[in-house]
């Protein structure tokens, strides 16, 4: 007989059956073995998107331990935040999470080299509403040679104030100028530097990257801190 047909049949039993079975399985912690488990309820595993091997922000080296920050990202019309947080430093290697905000919020853990080759990754994801998923590996993929970059011609540097998360920086303001030859054009780069703010998404001799604007995006810090707690711990 199926569990529908009981419903149908014998109203006042089933009723009294769910309203006990309800009772209890409240006070079930999530993954118990003592009642039936709803597949839906136990942690997903999610599908992590394929990362190249080759860390792509601030010079490793450069990177210390709870140190994070949170930028905003427009590229091709795109707009999304990115959050980047050392979680450990290990000898001479980094964990660095790489976490995109949004619902899901979606964290990249990377154990990173001295060269910058990326060696293991890890990924896991979180909905506003639920438990977030397993962690899991995440698969590397061999990233292409760096495309050659015009030469620039810098545009004297100018030193002002921002304001970033409620705190006054002082920066450095550079512009440089691109000539493409081959198809016979000009555009020009913005990059805004603070010894004041963390070195993870880029880094100059002037500090850390606050705000960069290019022909294809634009990047700006929002918030960064010294305590960074990771979304993934770090395997050992």
């Amino acid at each position: 007989m199926k569990v529908m047909d009981v419903l149908v049949k014998r109203p006042s039993i089933s009723l009294l059956m769910l309203c006990s079975a309800a009772a209890l399985g409240c006070s079930f912690a999530p993954g118990s073995r003592s009642g039936r488990i709803d597949p839906a309820a136990e942690p997903r595993a999610p599908m992590p998107p394929p990362l190249t091997d080759q860390h792509e922000f601030a010079p490793p080296e450069a990177l210390q331990a709870g140190q994070w920050a949170r930028y905003r990202v427009v590229r091709d019309d795109v707009e999304h935040e990115l959050t980047l947080g050392v979680a450990a430093r290990d000898g001479d290697r980094v964990w660095l999470e790489v976490v995109e905000e949004g619902d899901p919020r979606r964290a990249s853990l990377r154990v990173v080299a001295p060269d910058g080759h990326i060696e293991k990754a890890f990924f896991r994801e979180a909905r506003a509403k639920g438990d977030p998923s397993v962690v899991v590996p995440q698969p590397l993929t061999q990233a292409d040679p760096l495309p050659a970059i015009a030469p620039a011609e810098p545009v004297p540097s100018i030193a002002g104030q921002e304001t970033v998360g409620g705190r006054s920086l002082t920066v450095i303001l550079e512009r440089l100028i691109f000539r493409d030859e081959e198809l016979g054009r000009e555009y020009q780069e913005e990059h805004v530097w603070s010894p004041d703010a963390p070195v993870l998404y880029a880094a100059s001799e002037h500090g850390g990257l606050v705000r960069r604007q290019t022909a294809r995006e634009k990047i700006s810090l929002i918030e960064f801190g010294g305590d960074y707690k990771a979304c993934i711990e770090a395997p050992r």
